[in-house]
């Protein structure tokens, strides 16, 4: 009783303590003995509430409150969700409808501008060429009078006002016999010699009556074909003594049969003017420096074409280069311009220009009752180019509709980021529309850098206008360059060799050309010291000119925009300046060129390749004159105004620099998400090898990043070292997360669900920042 009594009293004075808990033991109710039954009445509790679907029940009993209360804010969570899913949805189709709607106004301004700018030459070539052409064969055709005193008369009306153009010869042309019985062949005509005088040149005997036979060694179409057609506008020819394309116009003269009564066709009366200036008309066609023009004859033959080489061929031969494929593309769509043409329509076509090596559109516009047409050819491209703000609209359509996406997964699957998978699919969505936007950003914003240069030049009139001063009177020397080879010493310089010539002027007369007695020479004024290098290659006689060439090499900096590096532009700007001993003034020697489209890279030896750049464009410039001092000064330069400039613009091989320094950058942030999702066992060694293999990884980017920057010789931040700097960001932040984890820091986000926070934004944030960078570097 006494043992009963201690043992009761021990059992009240010490608490009970529960049993050790062990994880591995099942669950089962707690036992009851029977001595216990009689005082557990009150304390007692009944097997079943230990079970475990009674905690669960107890459980959400317990905290079913909270989850009441927490509604409301999911549910206002995702009206917020849903309503930015609809602001992004319309931002995207706003920004893609006014990007559809300018690009297509712009594209119908540059069709209406080239359409206006045909019409005018047509009617310029109407008003300053056909109609004062004949006009003048019409008056000459009143003069005659079948006597020997028609040649001083029609001599006296080509000195005189009345004569609005000065043909290259005027003359008549009889059939057998038909001027002064027994007199076989009649053709005298008057010439225009140096001096701008009409000489009367006698007639050389032939029979021009018919065409030359197989032995025979004449052209007589011009009066064969004339008399047949009542005269008109006929076949342009190469003239050898003017060395130039002429055309004819003439006109029938009749003369009464005394016999008859009636007036029969006996001759012609006829004159032949030059192209020259017609030619010239045609050249200075440019449609924002990208489009070039020809004129077509009658009779549907090339008399003005960039490409000296199609001169007296059939517009077809323009369009199918000599291919005689009746299958091929070429040929057919050749086949159908001309056919358009002759049937004297005016068309918009499409076709492949060789010339240029892209889809071309061709403007045909005929000049009415003459049969003349102009063809405007322009890059497809340029006239449906995307403009900068259509671009930038485009780009914000993209970025708004990847947010729709997101916001709209997030709105729909919002009570599922409990989940690891909708976490891992927003992360992953994105990453991927970062990545996307960023090639989008560069395929439509490289090469948008160049510099415009608003001073191209392609006729000398545009030369003299653009330096912005009056130069009556000056002296010019024609220059022409052709560039065989550019080397990269070092990364800010270019090594440029070639050819340059300078043209003078035989015999003074009234061209502005700079006579032979004039020094040549050239000038390099941005030369690096001592690189110029310069011999004379030959000298010779050409077309009433001297022909003074020299090859040389030089030195020049190269202006580069390395910000963008690798997908960095540059320009080579060669500036030349006449010798200080003469006041001449350098202007480019255009018609050396057969064409002067930037694109087609005029000056350039065709089989110049370059290893670490590619040549885009090449053309001459001009520089305004005004301001002739030098800078910070009040000395004049006085030979700025002789001054011309060709230009290089280079685009870099991007292939080689994203293989070298891309792919190692790509490498190591995978290796770093790896280190990223190793699970952790939080002991010291796991910490040193975490910080030890980031700063491995951390030596070697750095190493790889010294190396672009003596490479490329960079000397300022470049759009490729955006990624090395976030790879370095990225380096350091992911070993910190390990020495927080590893560690057991208190920091919540890191132990929030095994380290998912970092894991999850390790790709967007890293995609969505070179995002930013490229914004940054390209728009």
């Amino acid at each position: 009783m006494k043992d009963q009594n201690k043992s009761e009293a021990g059992s009240q004075s010490e608490p009970l303590e529960p049993p050790a808990f062990n994880p591995n033991a099942p669950l089962e109710p707690p036992t009851f003995s029977p001595d216990n039954e009689s005082d557990s009445d009150s304390s007692q509790v009944e097997p079943t509430a230990f079970t475990p679907e009674a905690s669960s029940s107890d459980a959400e009993i317990q905290w079913s409150p909270q989850v009441e209360e927490e509604e409301p804010s999911i549910s206002w969570t995702r009206w917020i969700l849903f309503a930015l899913t609809l602001i992004c949805i319309a931002s995207a189709a706003w920004f893609s409808y006014s990007s559809i709607t300018e690009h297509s106004h712009k594209a119908t301004l540059q069709l209406n501008s080239a359409t206006a700018k045909a019409t005018a030459l047509t009617e310029q070539l109407d008003s300053t060429f056909l109609k004062p052409a004949e006009t003048l064969v019409e008056d000459l055709q009143g003069l005659i009078q079948h006597k020997d005193s028609d040649l001083a008369n029609i001599k006296r009306y080509l000195l005189s006002d009345k004569a609005k153009i000065k043909p290259l010869a005027v003359g008549v042309a009889y059939l057998p016999n038909a001027f002064k019985e027994g007199q076989a062949f009649y053709s005298p005509f008057y010439q225009k010699d140096a001096d701008g005088q009409y000489v009367l040149v006698p007639a050389v005997e032939y029979d021009y009556t018919r065409l030359a036979g197989p032995n025979e060694h004449y052209d007589s179409r011009w009066f064969v074909d004339g008399m047949a057609n009542d005269g008109g506008w006929q076949e342009p020819y190469y003239g050898t003594a003017i060395q130039d394309w002429i055309a004819e116009y003439s006109l029938p003269i009749y003369k009464t049969n005394p016999e008859t009564g009636k007036k029969e066709k006996v001759g012609l009366v006829l004159a032949d003017f030059s192209l020259e200036d017609v030619r010239e008309m045609v050249r200075r066609i440019t449609l924002n420096n990208l489009a070039y023009g020809y004129l077509v004859s009658p009779q549907g033959i090339l008399v003005s074409h960039p490409d000296r080489d199609l001169l007296g061929e059939p517009l077809l031969e323009a369009y199918t280069q000599g291919s005689q494929d009746r299958h091929s593309d070429a040929f057919k769509q050749g086949s159908r311009i001309v056919e358009r043409m002759q049937a004297g329509e005016n068309f918009i076509e499409e076709f492949s220009d060789e010339a240029t090596g892209q889809t071309s559109l061709v403007l045909h516009r005929e000049v009415p009752k003459s049969h003349w047409s102009f063809g405007i050819v322009m890059p497809k491209n340029d006239i449906y180019a995307l403009a900068t703000k259509n671009k930038e609209r485009i780009l914000y359509s993209l970025i708004t509709l990847a947010l729709a996406i997101v916001l709209g997964i997030a709105t729909l699957k919002y009570s599922e980021f409990s989940d690891n998978e909708l976490p891992w699919l927003i992360s992953s969505l994105l990453s991927i529309f970062a990545v996307i936007i960023t090639i989008i950003i560069l395929i439509l914003f490289w090469n948008e850098t160049f510099k415009s240069s608003n001073n191209k030049v392609f006729t000398v009139a545009e030369t003299l206008s653009a330096r912005g001063v009056s130069y009556k009177n000056a002296e010019l020397i024609p220059t022409g360059i052709l560039i065989t080879d550019i080397e990269f010493p070092q990364p800010q310089t270019a090594a440029v060799g070639g050819v340059i010539w300078q043209k003078f002027a035989l015999q003074k007369g009234d061209s502005t050309i700079a006579p032979a007695t004039t020094p040549a020479g050239i000038i390099w004024p941005d030369a690096k010291l001592g690189s110029e290098q310069i011999e004379a290659l030959r000298e010779y006689k050409a077309d009433g000119f001297l022909v003074k060439s020299w090859r040389f090499h030089v030195n020049m900096a190269l202006d580069r925009s390395i910000g963008q590096f690798p997908f960095d532009l540059s320009e080579i700007n060669l500036r030349m300046r006449s010798s200080p001993e003469t006041k001449a003034l350098l202007v480019p020697d255009f018609e050396a060129y057969d064409i002067l489209i930037p694109e087609v890279k005029p000056g350039i030896d065709p089989k110049l390749e370059l290893s670490t750049w590619n040549i885009k464009t090449s053309f001459f410039s001009v520089e305004n004159s005004r301001n002739q001092k030098y800078f910070g000064t009040q000395i004049e330069d006085q030979n700025k105004n002789s001054e011309i400039s060709f230009k290089v613009q280079l685009a870099r091989q991007s292939h080689a620099p994203l293989i070298s320094h891309f792919i190692p950058v790509c490498i190591s942030s995978i290796m770093m998400f790896v280190v990223l999702m190793i699970p952790s066992d939080r002991s010291a060694g796991s910490v040193f090898s975490v910080l030890g293999y980031g700063g491995s990884i951390f030596f070697l980017v750095s190493l790889f990043h010294v190396g672009l920057r003596s490479a490329a010789g960079i000397d300022g931040f470049t759009y490729l070292e955006s990624y090395y700097i976030l790879l370095h960001v990225v380096i350091m932040l992911v070993s910190l997360n390990g020495f927080l984890l590893m560690r057991g820091s208190n920091v919540k986000w890191v132990h929030y669900r095994n380290n998912l926070l970092p894991k999850v934004i390790y790709w967007p944030l890293s995609t969505l920042t070179l995002l930013v960078s490229t914004i940054a570097y390209f728009m």
